[in-house]
């Protein structure tokens, strides 16, 4: 087997047709490497195109052959990863293009691997029923995982994630989203029957964290929401049976400078130091009958 050490090096590359392992996307051990096949037109799966994620065009083997045109395929498709269609996570480069494409290549779980710079994004769409999850290699050898970190560029207009509004199903699960001031908002979560689950949102100081339309169905697993101006927005017309559903919903709130807390609060551990922000903020739990709570539309 050949052994080649990024996606630009299969491309060029013009030796036999025969199976080729790559080492990474742009780098070793990126994270975006696997084992690839050359498939001529004639044996290529129907309306296969290059996305750069799961097929490839070749430079170097369609130069030498106009007879030999195909695409090289991955051939491990089972668990699609956003490292497969080059997001670096390295909390410099702008991640957008490709996550967004790995959400549009037809899978219904897209991976996103935990990395600790964090991914840059300025806008994601969620296509219909597909879920944009998490994941930390280290949790399966301590059990302790570790969220990826979706960091929106600054800039007016740019947001985290929506789901289409006249999609149906979704879900987001164990990432965080984190803001700056000048964004539009966080999570827009505009799709029926619209879930997410171990989601954290913060930093989003001039701006809504989580929109939801009330007119949709949405169910919401220990979500955090803190160091926001607005935490959480509802939008649109009530409708029936379009219920918003929290399960152990975690907020907390910055004092504000005018009405600080007391220092009987302080010691009772209601309030504590902000790393974030100057000042404190209070954790506040909150828990109903069931651990579940059905906000009434009106």
């Amino acid at each position: 087997m050949i052994t080649l050490c990024s996606i630009a090096a299969l491309k060029a590359y013009t030796g036999p047709d025969e199976i080729v392992r790559v080492m990474g996307y742009h780098c070793l051990n990126d994270g975006g490497g696997g084992t690839f096949v050359w498939r001529r037109r004639t044996s290529l799966p129907t309306g296969a195109i290059t996305d750069e994620g799961i097929f490839f065009s070749s430079s170097g083997k369609t130069s030498n052959n106009s007879l030999n045109q195909g695409l090289w395929e991955r051939l491990d498709q089972d668990q699609v990863s956003a490292k497969w269609y080059g997001a670096r996570g390295d909390g410099i480069a702008d991640d957008n293009s490709a996550i967004q494409s790995a959400l549009n290549c037809g899978a219904l779980r897209i991976y996103l691997p935990y990395t600790p710079d964090g991914y840059c994004i300025s806008g994601l769409t969620l296509p219909a029923g597909v879920s944009l999850i998490g994941t930390d290699s280290r949790r399966l050898r301590t059990g302790l995982a570790r969220y990826p970190v979706l960091k929106i560029i600054p800039g007016q207009g740019n947001y985290g994630i929506r789901s289409l509004p006249d999609a149906t199903g979704g879900s987001l699960e164990q990432l965080v989203i984190a803001g700056t001031t000048g964004l539009a908002f966080g999570l827009a979560a505009t799709a029926a029957d619209f879930r997410t689950v171990d989601v954290s949102i913060y930093g989003f100081r001039d701006a809504p964290g989580l929109l939801i339309d009330r007119g949709r169905r949405s169910v919401h697993t220990r979500l955090h929401i803190y160091d926001c101006c607005c935490g959480l927005q509802f939008t649109g017309r009530p409708e029936m049976g379009s219920d918003t559903v929290f399960n152990s919903l975690r907020h907390m709130l910055r004092a504000p400078p005018s009405s600080p807390p007391s220092s009987h609060e302080i010691k009772k551990g209601l309030w504590r130091s902000s790393a974030s922000a100057t000042g404190l903020k209070r954790t506040s739990r909150r828990r109903y009958k069931d651990d579940k709570v059905l906000f009434d539309q009106i």
